[in-house]
């Protein structure tokens, strides 16, 4: 019970510049990190790439606590390395880590959502001409593999204009609003730790899945840097930008998720929310404890309270009475003793501790103990 396992989960996917040598040791493997976006312009709201960047599935009867999120973006500009009709491209690659940059016509949204366990809800046709989704592309709409969403393929692959699915809204419901929608890089992808301590919970069974939404920009009719002088005084993305004018675009796209399985009774904040109510329980006890001593105290009763090494309060009603006890059959007892009793109050001078004891006026005792 309790502690599960913590899982990390990033964007890989094939990159078209591995096609020569490969991702990895296995045959075949082209994969790398992060998803090459479409160089093909978003042409309105509609038509925003939608990209699943990576998911984790919650089996039944377990929480995910979210511990982390990364986010990373690149610009890249594709450079021509001669003027045949088929040149070789040589990419340039920059980290965008200004927090908010963005191109004047595009932007990216980040959102967390989560999707019930469903299977999907169906495979979107493929032109004739392509026996596969080219790669990055993928045609599971509820999953976890990442990729790139799509009804359509865009331009560069199909004759029509690109369209996710959705309208190019991430399916499932939104984790809370703090993940509903964010716009910039807050969650950065180079740190010193691996948790951001956001300890959000998510109860399984379901698929949490961490996506973007881009609106790629047109390098043609967008606005454009003009005689950047010194490029030390604007941001690096900035300075790249001038340097790329006519090519700079979003390139490169990730992300990543740490997440802790917990048994469904047993994540931090259940444990942390019995823990106060153990606290809250004991000192109710202990507040009733206190008003019995004080009302035994008040009717003359002597009794003590102490705590035991284990911190727990022990109280002791083993004191005697101020009444004098005289058991019925008491062979003291006498119808013609006809003296009275009186109290007499002895304090120890070490433990000064109140003793009571009934004395006869001849100095026998009026009852047997």
């Amino acid at each position: 019970m309790g502690f599960i396992e913590r899982v990390s989960v990033y964007t890989s996917s094939p990159d078209p510049t591995n096609q020569f040598v490969g991702g990895g040791p296995t045959l075949g493997d082209l994969g790398n990190t992060g998803i090459v976006l479409p160089a093909t312009p978003t042409i309105s709201q509609l038509n925003r790439y939608l990209v699943r960047l990576c998911g984790i599935r919650i089996p039944p009867d377990v929480k995910a606590v979210i511990k982390g999120i990364r986010q990373y973006v690149t610009l890249g500009a594709e450079v021509p390395l001669d003027d045949s009709d088929n040149p070789k491209i040589f990419v340039w690659e920059k980290q965008i880590t200004t927090p908010t940059f963005k191109f004047s016509d595009g932007n990216i949204a980040w959102f967390l959502t989560k999707n019930g366990p469903q299977q999907s809800s169906g495979e979107n046709p493929l032109p004739s001409s392509l026996a596969s989704p080219p790669l990055g592309y993928i045609q599971e709409i509820f999953g976890v593999t990442p990729g790139i969403l799509y009804n359509q393929l865009p331009q560069a692959i199909a004759p029509q204009p690109y369209i996710p699915p959705f309208s190019g809204t991430p399916p499932g419901v939104i984790v809370n609003n703090q993940f509903g929608v964010w716009r910039d890089i807050r969650y950065v992808w180079q740190r010193f730790s691996m948790t951001d301590n956001i300890d959000y919970e998510i109860q399984g069974p379901g698929d949490l899945c961490f996506w973007a939404s881009v609106y790629q920009t047109n390098p043609d009719t967008r606005l454009k840097p003009s005689n950047l002088i010194n490029c030390c005084a604007v941001a690096p993305e900035d300075a790249f930008f001038a340097e790329f004018p006519d090519l700079a675009r979003y390139y490169r796209i990730a992300g990543e998720l740490l997440v802790d399985f917990y048994t469904v009774d047993s994540t931090p904040l259940e444990r942390s929310e019995r823990i106060n109510e153990k606290e809250c329980r004991e000192d109710k006890e202990n507040k009733l404890i206190d008003k019995m001593l004080q009302f035994f105290q008040n009717s003359g009763m002597n009794i003590s309270s102490r705590s035991s090494n284990d911190g727990n309060r022990v109280n002791q009603f083993g004191g005697q009475s101020n009444i004098s006890s005289r058991p019925s059959g008491d062979s003291s007892r006498s119808s013609g003793d006809s003296s009275s009793s009186k109290l007499v109050n002895s304090q120890s001078s070490q433990g000064q501790q109140t003793t009571h004891s009934a004395v006869g006026s001849k100095g026998n005792p009026t009852g047997k103990r």
